[in-house]
This record gives C-alpha cells, structure tokens and sequence, in this order.
C-alpha cells in the first residue's frame, strides 16, 4: 500500500513523488511510471518502448497521435475503457459530458465523453498536444500552474465516443462554490497574502499567465471551468485549476472559429470577437474581467436579459455589468475589473500585470478580518441570486453561427438608426472591421429592443 501523506515534502519541496527521499505526496502521473508506478521523471524501459503492433484505438489519427505522445517528453497515455470503474455522470457541457471514475480502481480521475467524436480531427488532437506542450513546460512548478492536468485518451464502445482522461477536480467548479465563502477562504496563494476574494482571481490570472507564455489562449473562460480541488485528507486548503478540454488554441494561428462562427458564453466573450476579430490573450483578459465581477457581486453577468443578439449589441457599444456599492470592492480591484474589460484589447492588462498589481496590494487577513469578509458575504447572498430566473439565459458554452450573428447585428442596428451602411461585410478584415465598429460604437445605447434569439 503506498502511505499517503498530507504536506509537501520537506526536503525538495516537490509535490507528488518525490524522486530524492521517494516520500509519495500526491498522484502525479508525470513523475512516475503509469504503469508501473516507478519513481522516475521518464518512462521505465518496459513502457517507454510498448509493442504498438498489438495496439489500436480503432481510429488511425488517434492511434498516430497517441504514438507521438508516448515518447519519453510527451506523456499522453492511450487507457483502455475496461480500466475505469465506479463511473458517475457529474454534468453536460456544450460539447460533451463529464463523469467521475475511479482509474485501475485507484485513483479518481475526470472523463470528458466528446460529442461526434467519432470522426475526431488532427485539429483537435492538436489543441491537446498544445496543452501538453505547456503542461511539460511547467511540470517543475506544478504546484503554482493552476491549470489542470490530462492524462489520456480513452473511448467508450458503446457510445463510440472519445474521451480525454483528466485530474478530478473533488471541490467542483467556481460557480458552485462562489456560494461558499468559508470554502474560499483557505485557497491557497504562495505566501501572497489577499484576501479570498483577490486569492481566487490571483490563481486564475497565474493560470492565463502560464497559458499566456506558452502562446496559448483559452478562448472560453467563465466561472464553470474554474475549477478546485484540495481539502483531502483532513487538510483545508484548496487550490485552483483552470480546465481547457479543446478549445485552446495557439494565439498566433487564426482560428477557423473565426470564419465559421464562436464559441462560448455570450456575457464572457470579448467584444472584439462578435466583430470577427482573432482570439488573443486579450479576450481572456475580458473574460477574466467578468469573472471579477461574478466574485464580487455573486450574480451572473447579465441574469436579467436574453442571451441574444440584443445583448451582443450592447456589448459591442459597451455595456457592462453595473458594479455596485453593495459590493464593497475596493478601488484598485474596480479599476482593474474594468481595465480589463475595456473596449479596447491594447488597454487591458496582461495576466502578468493583474499578478503584480495583487502582489502590490498584499493584505494580510487575520481571524477578525475573514469573520467580517463572511458575513459581508452571507449578507449579500440573501438578495442576490447567482443563476437568476430568465429562462433566456445561457451560461453553457455553444456554437453562434458567425454569419447569423452579423445577420442579427446588421438587422437590429438598421432598425435601431434608420441607417443602411452598418452591415457587416462578407469579406471580414480588419480596416472593415474597424469601420464597421465605429460606426456601431457611435450609436444609442439600445433600450426597449424586442430581443431577437440567436438559433
């Protein structure tokens, strides 16, 4: 039985197994033989060389995929489906659906069933190999990468679906603990002292920053893939991950969602990107910029409206969620909240700058100090309602047809002006783009609009 301790070790400091006094920590795939579960940063010699001849996944892209990634630097295991047990449906997303099972009945891992996986694309496995990338970048300072790991790819013969095998997230996603201030309250910060409000989006923003650096951008942040684990064994501490199952992508490649249509949760996406613009670091800034605003305020941005192309409308001329007094936010976090949201990608900080600016504005919190912070919470929790009652809401992420989109917008804006030139054109380029803008920018804002549901 391998002994499970509850602290890191005290000689080297390194989560997981620790290769110098072999003390096992936690379960960390990359630092031990899956197979064997050697203590090593490679594969043993049996498993780094597997007889491939015998193997095959059923689907050749996936097969020479998973070959590639099965080299010494590149651990991305092939896991037989016959290999989980204990299998619990946790939630459906927009493209796909997440369970919980136990791995060789052990250990607890994620499974993300992808839709109309069947016929899954190089361009998709790619995005993954990207996330390998940059998860083997940052394996000697795992414990700070906020972001969650993969560890195969797995299919399910009866549904004939692929599914990416994932670290569990055991405390959920953020929206299901925003509720839960004294849960909060022990994230963990590298000895940055914040309060647990800051100490949620300093995770996320070292999260982006990693991503970031990699040439990464995740294209579909919101608060339901923020996730938190920890807690075990006794332990309060909690820490954040960043979850990315397929839509990351690299920042200086135009993305094909950007011909075709976008991806995502209408009041998180940037909007530059309802103008046709690429991804960059920068829309996840925006992005992290609600989420600022979900933390303080315990509301979903924009409960009170339709999700459609109305509110894509106001977003593009600038609305934001209203930040509020009740809030209590203090004035540097509601000066970055909307620096970050600001209209223009070049105005917004890195994920590097909000670092640095929360590590300027170290707070250290005492018992006194989180008793307040919990009853200002619990106080605010009795009049606000996170999800809200509009059935025409979506907070699941899903595919806006791009055209549609400029179909509504053109629509709704000649309507609104009585003007004929502001639709958008086929031909999508920036000089259009910014015309196009401008002019959309320089309207009224909207009021008493039938709203108009985006298929």
């Amino acid at each position: 039985m391998i002994p499970k301790l509850e602290t890191l070790c005290e000689n080297c400091r390194i989560i997981e197994w620790c290769k110098e006094c072999n003390e096992y920590i936690y379960k960390y795939p990359r630092s031990i033989c899956i197979n064997c579960w050697g203590i090593t940063l490679l594969l043993c010699n049996e498993c780094e060389n597997p007889n491939w001849s015998n193997w095959s996944s059923g689907n050749k892209i996936v097969d020479d995929f998973i070959k590639e990634c099965n080299k010494p630097n590149e651990i991305l295991k092939w896991i037989p489906y016959n290999q989980f047990s204990e299998i619990t449906y946790i939630a459906k997303g927009g493209f796909g659906e997440i369970y919980k099972a136990k791995w060789k009945g052990i250990y607890d891992v994620a499974l993300k069933k992808l839709y109309n996986s069947r016929n899954i694309t190089m361009d998709f496995l790619n995005e993954v190999k990207n996330y390998i990338h940059c998860m083997e970048s940052n394996r000697t300072n795992f414990r700070t990468c906020s972001l969650i790991r993969f560890y195969g790819i797995s299919y399910d013969p009866i549904t004939q679906d692929f599914i990416i095998v994932a670290e569990y997230a055991n405390k959920g996603n953020l929206k299901q603990n925003i509720m839960k201030p004294a849960e909060l309250a022990y994230c963990v910060v590298y000895d940055v002292n914040l309060s647990s409000n800051e100490n949620t989006v300093y995770h996320i923003s070292r999260g982006l920053n990693i991503m970031h650096n990699s040439g990464l951008v995740h294209c579909d942040l919101h608060i339901g893939n923020i996730l938190l684990k920890g807690g075990e064994h006794g332990g309060r501490d909690i820490y954040f991950s960043i979850s990315d199952f397929g839509l990351c992508q690299p920042a200086n490649i135009s993305s094909s969602i950007k011909s075709s249509g976008i991806y995502g949760v209408i009041p998180y996406i940037a909007p530059e990107i309802f103008l046709g613009r690429q991804y960059t670091p920068a829309s996840d800034i925006y992005s992290l910029g609600i989420i600022m605003w979900v933390i303080y305020s315990f509301e979903e941005p924009f409960n009170n409206r339709n999700h459609d192309a109305t509110l894509i409308l106001d977003i593009i001329r600038g609305l934001r969620p209203e930040i509020s007094p009740k809030m209590g936010i203090s004035k540097y976090i509601m000066d970055l909240m909307e620096k970050c949201w600001d209209s223009d990608p070049k105005n917004r900080p890195t994920a590097q700058q909000i670092i640095t600016t929360l590590e300027n504005h170290e707070k250290e919190p005492n018992e006194t100090y989180l008793a307040n912070l919990h009853r200002k919470k619990y106080s605010l929790l009795k009049t606000m309602n996170l999800t809200g009652n509009n059935p025409g809401t979506c907070y699941t992420s899903r595919f806006l047809s791009f055209q549609r989109v400029k179909e509504h917008l053109a629509k709704l804006t000649l309507e609104d002006s009585g003007q004929n030139d502001l639709s958008l054109p086929t031909s999508i380029n920036d000089d259009n783009i910014k015309d196009f803008e401008d002019k959309i920018i320089a309207l009224p804002t909207l009021s008493n609009t039938s709203p108009s549901q985006i298929p």
